[in-house]
């Protein structure tokens, strides 16, 4: 399955760092796993298919992994400009979600960002971008620089957007 097989990209993909504290060895892990599962599930069952050869991006860099999937908010807001706490649950494939649902990959009342956001221990560690064409989900590496900002990734999707528009 494509859900399996994107996490496992990742997994493979991704480093693991070690800190001893004490007599225990603590486990650090470039991306939550749990955060990565949510932002694939959530690429996956709200993209939009009408897009002809568009397909869904998973990019890992050495800061950072950048989950792009193609179609931006349903409603055709930016993601950035509004209060995640606050969007409304709209679905832009209601089968796929209802399927995802009974498979236990996702619940059905929109807390998917949250619940990506929540699995960091610095929510500022995961940003979203949206414009027109592309919903930007970018996870900075854990284990990296704590200085690294999202600014490249925001003025990727501001250009995507006014070309777009042309």
């Amino acid at each position: 399955m494509l859900l399996k097989e994107g996490i496992s990209f990742v997994k493979n993909n991704s480093q693991k760092a070690w800190k001893i504290q004490g007599a225990k060895r603590i486990e650090f892990i470039d991306y939550p796993e749990d955060a990565v599962r949510e932002a694939l599930v959530n690429a996956l069952v709200h993209r939009d298919y009408n897009i002809i050869g568009s397909e869904i991006h998973i990019d890992i860099y050495d800061d950072r992994l950048e989950i792009v999937s193609p179609g931006g908010m349903y409603d055709g807001k930016n993601i950035q400009e509004v209060d995640i706490n606050r969007i409304a649950s709209i679905r832009r494939n209601p089968i796929l979600a209802d399927i995802f649902n009974r498979l236990d990959y996702m619940e059905r009342r929109g807390s998917g960002l949250k619940r990506i956001k929540e699995s960091f221990d610095d929510e500022s560690w995961v940003e979203f971008f949206s414009n027109q064409s592309n919903f930007f989900v970018v996870m900075k590496k854990q284990t990296g620089d704590e200085n690294e900002d999202f600014s490249d990734v925001q003025k990727r999707a501001d250009n995507e957007r006014i070309m777009s528009e042309y």
